[in-house]
């Protein structure tokens, strides 16, 4: 997927990802609640994978025209 453009990227102030050219863009668009959840779990289980003290909380769709954006908070506990 990185070699596709669709590695992550976070912004300095670390509390969130961002996503660009999704592999799966044209089907993201007609059903988000199925693709994006997807991508949210991915997050979700390699941030626990790595035990990270981080979460992916929540993913906005298409923040803007050209990307997702991945919302990261601190694990509960």
């Amino acid at each position: 997927m990185a070699n596709l453009g669709f590695a992550p990227e976070q912004p300095a102030d670390g509390d969130q990802i961002t996503l660009r050219h999704c592999p799966f863009l044209e089907l993201a668009q007609q059903h988000p609640e199925v693709v994006c959840q997807v991508h949210l779990g991915m997050a979700q289980g390699v941030l626990a994978a790595w035990r990270a003290p981080i979460t992916a909380t929540r993913l906005v769709p298409f923040a803007s025209p050209d990307r997702c954006v991945v919302e990261l908070s601190p694990v509960p506990g």
